[in-house]
């Protein structure tokens, strides 16, 4: 059987500030290693929205990478709270469109950290703008540790597809947001929960294949996190 082509959206990078010929788009390597791990051909996405229908067409599945920036709250309809937000108007506008094309074909979406809040929006969510804002909680987020560790635990809900992939309800995994998701609208699931109560996964029945998780399974923190991805491979091959 052909391996699926998995599509990862990047990140751009202007060194120094200077002019746009010194634009780069980027990616961690361990977002095309952990595909090719779970059986799958990572492909890199340069942001194009002149190329999202032969995007949608080309690939197999799409993973929504994270990234050192947020979603424009004008996405679900507030404005800018916190001096905390920072904005990629281009990254975010291309990765809304693509991932609404990728579900309109019905082929696997997987959201990591920052994916999983642009997915979130997609869905017609909130959210939090700013944990420390409105949460006063013992977990940092933003982990002081390295990302190749743990930073706090997570409770997984049975019955969910989350669980069915991990088999297990208490994950340890790292942790790298100042954002969250902030409520939980029609269709879609909350899969994963903190111990201060911020929303660690989420999913949606609507699709084959439409998971968001808030840590970074890339990392290969536990022994769940590549099962994450061989699902999102696997259910690319059909």
């Amino acid at each position: 059987m052909k391996k699926p082509l998995i599509g990862i959206t990047s990140d751009d990078y202007l060194k120094n500030n200077t002019p746009s010929y010194n634009n780069n788009f980027i990616l961690r390597q361990n977002y095309c290693s952990v595909i090719e791990l779970a059986g799958g051909i990572p492909v890199i996405i340069p942001y194009s929205n002149n190329l999202i229908k032969e995007y949608s067409i080309s690939l197999d599945g799409l993973i929504i990478s994270g990234g050192n920036f947020d979603v424009d709250p004008f996405y679900f309809g507030e404005s800018i709270n916190s001096d905390k937000v920072k904005t990629k108007p281009s990254r975010t506008n291309f990765e809304i469109e693509l991932t609404k094309e990728i579900l309109n074909h019905d082929k696997p979406v997987l959201g990591i950290c920052g994916g999983q809040q642009l997915l979130h929006v997609i869905l017609g969510g909130k959210l939090i703008q700013h944990i420390p804002d409105e949460i006063n909680s013992e977990i940092n987020h933003e982990q002081l540790n390295p990302r190749n560790e743990p930073g706090h635990e997570i409770t997984v809900k049975r019955e969910t597809r989350l669980y069915d992939i991990v088999k297990k309800t208490k994950l340890n995994v790292n942790s790298a947001h100042h954002q969250a998701v902030k409520n939980q609208p029609e269709n879609v699931i909350i899969n994963a929960v903190a111990s201060d109560g911020i929303y660690e996964g989420i999913e949606c029945n609507k699709y084959k294949f439409c998971l968001g998780v808030q840590w970074h399974p890339e990392y290969l923190v536990n022994d769940s996190d590549i099962k994450i991805f061989m699902a999102l491979v696997d259910a690319s091959k059909n």
